[in-house]
């Protein structure tokens, strides 16, 4: 089931001499996910004006002018930023150099002053209206159809058809996995097939047992602790593998009997996932008979 909800209004266009059907797709989730994007976003812009600002506050222009031209290259040079610049360009009386170096003598009169042109900008925090429009442009998607029929595929059907391929995308994202195919070297194209077949039937494997993880994971009331001390009530698949990753036995001879057993004690979360699926820790020290 989809945790977001999805506006998707829809216009046409022509491109390159055809028309095409453009669906905008206003997310939810996207949004809340902007939410946490947006403080840093703030953050960082803020820094870069006031280095900016600080740097452009250190130069003096000899003409009004010139000052003008300068805090209009500043404002157009952050001219996205979600902060604005108040800008003003203020006068100051400067003592002129003097000619030569050296101690002055005595009776040599005072270098003359003249004007310089200093900008100073002021740093506006961002609008609501601004804020709303960025959250507007970064929740939003455009997705792009020759499909002009509303009737026959609406744009629901459309966006759904998008994110399908996604899931699926995900699921092979595990057979990609260097833990799976990176250390195997496959010399004939045959084997390369076979050993393809067999990870298709582990991907189904693995889909079957994250599936049937969180059914369980839906009747309970506390959490499962994963790695790293994260609490999860939807856990990937994967990262309950690799709890199971440090099950490790030894063989323990006398005479002529020998034993496996578990080399140490292993979380109470690993004994609860295997209670789950009517499984307990023997499986890692018992060989299963065949039954035949």
């Amino acid at each position: 089931m989809d945790a977001s909800t999805y506006r998707v209004p829809s216009f046409r266009r022509q491109l390159y001499g055809r028309t095409y059907r453009l669906i905008a797709v206003r997310s939810s989730g996207l949004d809340k996910q902007k939410e946490r994007k947006l403080e840093d976003v703030l953050a960082r812009e803020k820094a870069s004006l006031e280095k900016a600002v600080e740097q452009a506050r250190k130069v003096t222009y000899n003409c009004a002018e010139d000052a003008e031209t300068a805090t209009q290259a500043l404002i157009h040079q952050h001219r996205k930023a979600l902060h604005s610049l108040r800008t003003t360009v203020e006068t100051e009386q400067v003592q002129e150099q003097r000619a030569r170096r050296g101690r002055p003598r005595k009776d040599e009169p005072a270098p003359e002053m003249r004007t310089v042109y200093r900008l100073n900008a002021e740093i506006v925090s961002p609008s609501p209206e601004t804020i709303e429009l960025w959250q507007e442009r970064e929740g939003t998607f455009v997705l792009i159809t020759d499909i002009r029929g509303d009737q026959r595929v609406p744009d629901e059907q459309v966006r759904r058809l998008y994110k399908d391929p996604i899931d699926v995308e995900n699921r092979f994202r595990y057979l990609k996995s260097p833990y799976h195919v990176g250390p195997l070297f496959l010399q004939k194209p045959s084997r390369v097939k076979a050993f393809g077949y067999v990870m298709l039937l582990s991907l189904r494997m693995y889909s079957a047992f994250e599936y049937m993880l969180r059914e369980q994971m839906s009747k309970e009331t506390e959490p499962l602790i994963l790695p790293g001390k994260r609490k999860s009530f939807r856990p990937t698949g994967s990262s309950v593998l690799e709890m199971f990753d440090d099950m490790t036995t030894i063989w323990l001879g006398s005479g002529e009997s020998r034993q496996r057993r578990t080399a140490k004690p292993h979380d109470g979360q690993v004994e609860r996932i295997l209670g789950w699926f009517g499984l307990d820790l023997n499986i890692s020290s018992e060989v299963a008979s065949s039954g035949c």
